[in-house]
Parts: structure tokens; C-alpha cells; sequence
């Protein structure tokens, strides 16, 4: 029998609503791609994957989770993966401490061929005045294994790296102190997801996007956490995060198949869904009609769990030199109209067509003196290639404040 001095039983009721704001959470996902991204080894047996996440500013950790990809990814979006991963064993060190993480109350497991993904148990912790974290993961595999896309040098962190050889000893248990892997070849063995149960309610933000969105030729991230691209720059870690996105990434991929994407989003308790893509879909002849049902197909799966949509007007494509509107020209001019006729119908029937918001890339990156064309002021541009904006476009985007935490609050 429980006695307390509680007439009004306020304290029961404060403590009631703390756990029923208590839910698990996406965290922690810097953009490096979904599994199959880029990166294949038919060479090697064996891996040793150490990678560093963050926390959200000012949340009290209870437990964490984490979650590998079963599929793979291809030319054509998602695909099932075609080998094992054996004898998979992670851990987590937080706060100098190394932690193992269990699957099924095993140590060890093996990431079976397929679709789906992996969730690790939960790991409770008690103390968690850290802000960052290291996952470790070993495996073994036969065959060619596809890996998430590695992130720009630059990017990669203190503590991070993949090694990969034969019959490799399995290094997850190591002292916290311990050298990261050196990381060999091209790609990482990487969670798709990492889950938190954090004190109180929180708004959580799912991240489907192309090159663009991933920072592409943004080569000046931030310091701490590698941050790159005008998403992740302007939502840093003010609130948790998790990203599924790739390079190529399009909308008629995720109409056709998106049950890992959609998986690892749902499993994150998203609220909100960035869908930063469309440029793939339009410059290779999709039209404004199919990008928009496609839309509506792919935005419907995440509205039937009452999760707030919001979606992005198509930056130029231009060839040529990049700091002057003269010295560029159209990539397809055929499709050009295309691309002007569907930003202006997302601009004035966004709301309409169910979404929260609409972010307008364009009309931060597009040159209102030269439709077409991408803004190059006093000769500074802010694209390199005439697809994706350089760091310069990238700073502008996050200037503007086409995505800020507050939308989601």
C-alpha cells in the first residue's frame, strides 16, 4: 500500500501526464543515406561500423533503441537485400560507458535477407547527461553488401569509421577509449534509425529527400555534428530528426515501393514529414499531373496516422558559368514550363492538396529578373553544377528561413 500527502492528488496527476507524454522517438540521424545508398564489397567477410549521433537539445534521455535496414537500395528505389549479415552484434557508448545492446535478449543476431528492419531491445539508462552518442556494429556477410552512402570527408566524425576485412574481430565490446575502425572502401554500415524515449512530448520531423536535401556540393557543414544541406543546417538539433533520404532519390519511387522508408519514419513517431524531392521526377519527363498524384499517393500513407505533410516548389537546372544570369542556359527547355507551371500550382494549391506547408526553395535560388536561371548577386553563386546549391545557396535557404523549428511547433 502506497501512503503520500497528497489531498488533490496534483502529484499523481503531474506523474501520469509525464508518462503519457513519454514515447519513443526518432534521434540522432545525421544524412548519410539509407542502407544500398552508395558503396558496395564483394571483397571483404567482415566489418567493424562505429558512428556518432546527437541528442535533441535540453531532453532527458530514459532509454534508447536502434534499427538497421533488412532492403537494400537500387536504381530503381527500394529493393530486398539478397545476403545476410551474421553473427551482428552493436553496442552503445554513452557517456564514456560501453553498453551492449541485445536483440531477442541475444547478444548476437543475424540481419536476415529481405525487407524490414532490425530494432534492437531497449537499452535503459540511467544517467544521460550526454549530448552525443556512438553506435558500434559488427557483422559478417557472404557476397556483395551494399552500404549507406559515406558523407564527405569533411563530415565524418571523432570516433567514426567502417573497417572492413576478412574474418575481422569483432570490436563492439572495446573500451571506450579505444581507436574508431579506419574507415576502408566506400560507405558505412549505418542504423537507419536511432530511438529515444525522452521526458515529455516532443514534435518529431521525417526527412525524405533527394541530393538536395542530403547537402549535396554543400561543402562547408557544421562543425559539431557535420551537419549539411538547408534542412539539417536550420533544424540542427533544436528538436529530434530522422532522415531516410538519398541522392536520386524520387517521388514515383516512394508511390511504387516505400515500405523500409515509411517503416524506419512510422517506427520514429513522426508528426511532421518534410518531402524535399521533385526535381529527379521532373527533369526526367515525369509531368506536373503525375508528380502531383504521385504526391498525393505517397503523402496519403503518412496523413492516415495524422502526420502533417510538407512539400517543396523545384529549384532551376541550368549549364554553363554560374555567376552571372548571361552565363548560364536552361538544361531542357522543353520541360522548363513544366517546372514553372508546377510551382505555381503548388504555391497557390498547397493547402488544398492537404499539406502544412509548403518550403520554396525556388523563390530563394531562382533569379526573379531571369526566370530560369539561378541568382548569382554581386557574382557570387550559389550553385556549382546548376542542379544543387553550393554552400553559398545553402546559407541562403537558411537565411530566408524557408525551414525553421517553430514550423513544427
Amino acid at each position: 500500500m502506497l501512503l503520500i500527502n497528497d489531498p488533490d492528488f496534483s502529484a499523481v496527476r503531474t506523474l501520469a501526464e509525464s508518462y503519457s507524454r513519454t514515447r519513443w522517438v526518432g534521434i540522432g540521424q545525421r544524412g548519410v543515406g539509407f542502407t544500398g545508398d552508395a558503396g558496395t564489397d564483394a571483397t571483404n567477410n567482415s566489418f567493424n561500423n562505429w558512428s556518432r549521433h546527437f541528442l535533441p537539445n535540453g531532453r532527458t534521455l530514459r532509454a534508447i533503441r536502434v534499427e538497421w535496414s533488412r532492403g537494400d537500395i537500387n536504381v530503381d528505389g527500394e529493393a530486398d537485400r539478397v545476403q545476410d549479415i551474421t553473427s551482428f552484434a552493436a553496442s552503445i557508448v554513452i557517456n564514456s560507458v560501453v553498453h551492449r545492446l541485445f536483440f531477442g535478449g541475444q547478444p548476437s543476431t543475424t540481419i536476415t535477407a529481405g525487407r524490414g528492419t532490425l530494432l534492437s531491445d531497449p537499452l535503459w539508462i540511467d544517467s544521460a547527461a550526454a549530448t552525443d552518442f556512438i553506435v558500434r556494429a559488427y557483422g559478417k556477410w557472404t557476397g556483395t553488401l551494399k552500404l549507406a552512402a559515406t558523407p564527405d570527408s569533411t563530415v565524418v566524425l571523432t570516433g567514426e569509421g567502417c573497417n572492413r576485412g576478412t574474418d575481422l574481430t569483432n570490436r563492439t565490446m572495446d573500451a571506450f577509449d579505444a581507436a574508431a575502425p579506419v574507415n576502408s572502401g566506400s560507405g558505412l554500415f549505418t542504423p537507419v534509425a536511432i530511438h529515444a524515449l525522452l521526458d515529455g512530448d516532443t514534435p518529431v520531423i521525417g526527412l525524405l529527400t533527394d541530393s538536395i536535401g542530403k547537402g549535396t556540393n554543400d561543402t562547408s557543414p557544421t562543425t559539431t555534428y557535420g551537419w549539411k544541406g538547408y534542412i539539417q543546417k536550420s533544424l540542427q538539433n533544436a528538436l529530434p530528426w530522422v532522415y531516410t533520404g538519398r541522392g536520386g532519390h524520387r517521388i514515383w519511387y516512394l508511390a511504387s515501393r516505400d515500405d523500409g522508408e515509411r517503416s524506419v519514419l512510422m517506427n520514429s513517431g513522426i508528426t511532421h514529414l518534410i518531402l524535399a524531392m521533385v526535381t529527379n521526377d521532373l527533369w526526367i519527363g515525369r509531368t506536373k499531373a503525375q508528380i502531383l498524384a504521385d504526391t498525393q499517393t505517397v503523402c496519403a500513407r503518412y496523413w492516415d496516422y495524422g502526420v502533417k505533410t510538407y512539400i517543396v516548389t523545384c529549384p532551376p537546372r541550368t549549364t554553363g558559368t554560374y555567376t552571372s544570369a548571361a552565363g548560364q542556359s536552361i538544361y531542357d527547355a522543353a520541360k522548363e514550363p513544366v517546372r514553372l507551371d508546377y510551382n505555381d500550382d503548388v504555391r497557390a494549391n498547397w493547402i488544398s492538396y492537404g499539406h502544412s506547408g509548403l518550403i520554396d526553395m525556388a523563390a530563394v535560388l531562382e533569379d526573379p529578373a531571369a526566370p530560369g536561371k539561378w541568382v548569382s548577386s554581386g557574382a557570387v553563386a550559389r550553385t556549382n553544377d546548376g542542379v544543387h546549391p553550393n554552400t553559398s545557396g545553402v546559407n541562403n535557404l537558411v537565411a530566408a528561413g524557408i525551414v525553421t523549428p517553430s514550423m513544427f511547433t
